[in-house]
C-alpha cells in the first residue's frame, strides 16, 4: 500500500533534470567533481515476486513475462488469475523483464532488488492498445452510503467534494494513465484528502486505498467519515458523468473520545460511536465540473 505523507525528492529531481549552478565570479575556481560510475550489484539467487495488472488497477491473468538479460535471460512466466507469478533465480538490479498480452501494449521494466534481503520484485501495469481517455481536470466526487446500513447520521450518508485530477508521470507505467486526485470543500485529517485514478482505454478506476483510507473528513467535532475502497467503470460515450459505480470497500463513521492523533485510527477502544458499511450498494460518482 501507498504511504500517504508525501516527501519531495528535490535532490533526485535536480539530478534527473541536469541542474547546473553558475558562479557570480567568472574567475572563481570551481572544484573538480569526478563522476563515479555506479556498478549494479552482481546477480545473486533471489526470490522474484511478480505482479501484472492493467493501468486501472485490475489484475491480469495469463500474461506472458520474459526475462530479457542476465543469467535468467529467456526464462518465461505466466501470471495467475490474480496477476501474480514467482520464481527463485539469479537476478540483479540490471535485469530487465518484458510483459506482453494480446490487445495491450508491451511493457519493459527493470527488476527491483532488495539491499538487505534476497528478494526481487517486478510489477507491471499494462495499457490497452486503445488510447486512454483524458481525465485531468475539475470534478465533483460524491460517495454515498447504502440506506440499509445503520448507525450513520444523515450528515454522513452522502458527501460531495470538489476534486481536481492532475496527470502523474511514472517511468514504469504507460503515459497518460495515472492521475493524482485532491478533494477540497471540507476539513480533512492530516494527509487524508487525496485519491488516485487509473485509466485503461475507456475504463476509469478510482481508489482511496493507501495505508488505510486516503479520504477522511471531519464532519463535526471529533467526528469523521472515512472511505477505504475503489470504484471503476467504462465511461459512457457522450455521458456528462465520468463514472458512477459501486464503491467496493468500507465506509466508516467514527466519533472519537479524544479527537484525531497524528494518524487517523478508529478502534472500539478509541471511539464513542462507530459504524461501518461494506454494502454493494455504496456508490461513488465522479462528475466533471
Amino acid at each position: 500500500m501507498k504511504r500517504l505523507p508525501i516527501a519531495t525528492g528535490l535532490a533526485l529531481a535536480c539530478a534527473g533534470a541536469g541542474c547546473s549552478h553558475s558562479s557570480t565570479s567568472p574567475t572563481a575556481l570551481q572544484p573538480t567533481i569526478q563522476s563515479v560510475p555506479v556498478t549494479p550489484a552482481a546477480a545473486t539467487l533471489r526470490t522474484l515476486h511478480g505482479y501484472v495488472g492493467d493501468t486501472a488497477f485490475r489484475p491480469m491473468g495469463g500474461v506472458r513475462v520474459e526475462v530479457l538479460n542476465g543469467p535468467e535471460a529467456g526464462k518465461e512466466f505466466s501470471s495467475d488469475a490474480k496477476g501474480f507469478f514467482s520464481y527463485v533465480g539469479m537476478f540483479s538490479g540490471a535485469t530487465s523483464m518484458r510483459a506482453t498480452s494480446e490487445g495491450y501494449l508491451p511493457l519493459t521494466i527493470p527488476v527491483v532488488v532488495g539491499n538487505s534481503v534476497d528478494q526481487a520484485w517486478a510489477s507491471f501495469s499494462l495499457s490497452p492498445v486503445t488510447p486512454p481517455v483524458e481525465a485531468a481536470g475539475d470534478y465533483t466526487l460524491t460517495i454515498s452510503v447504502d440506506s440499509a446500513c445503520s448507525g450513520f447520521p444523515d450528515a454522513a450518508r452522502v458527501r460531495s467534494y470538489p476534486a481536481h485530477l492532475t496527470k502523474r508521470s511514472i517511468t514504469t507505467k504507460p503515459a497518460n494513465t495515472q492521475y493524482d486526485g485532491v478533494v477540497s470543500g471540507g476539513t480533512f485529517a492530516p494527509y487524508l484528502g487525496i485519491f488516485w485514478v487509473g485509466v485503461a482505454g475507456d475504463y476509469l478506476a478510482v481508489t482511496t486505498e493507501g495505508e488505510g483510507p486516503s479520504i477522511v473528513e471531519q464532519i463535526a467535532p471529533k467526528t469523521y467519515i472515512s472511505y477505504l475502497g475503489e470504484a471503476g467503470a467504462s465511461i459512457p460515450a457522450g455521458s456528462p458523468t465520468m463514472i458512477s459505480a459501486t464503491f467496493n470497500g468500507t465506509i466508516e463513521y467514527c466519533e472519537l473520545k479524544l479527537g484525531i492523533g497524528q494518524y487517523y485510527e478508529c478502534s472500539d477502544s478509541l471511539a464513542v460511536a462507530r459504524a461501518q458499511c461494506t454494502s454493494a450498494n455504496n456508490r461513488l460518482t465522479l462528475t466533471p465540473r
